[in-house]
């Protein structure tokens, strides 16, 4: 096993996209994409 002592910094962005309340289901929501991603750091595909 190797391993090691030390801080390591990562950056992720995830967007989305703004709608009017009247019509939520049209938008994307980042914070949703991004809690997929924290849950499940695997690539898709």
């Amino acid at each position: 096993m190797i391993a090691n002592k030390g801080v390591s910094w990562v950056e992720i962005t995830c967007y989305g996209r703004t709608v009017h309340g009247s019509m939520p289901e049209t938008g994307i929501n980042a914070i949703a994409h991004m809690n997929q991603l924290l849950n499940d750091p695997r690539p898709s595909g």
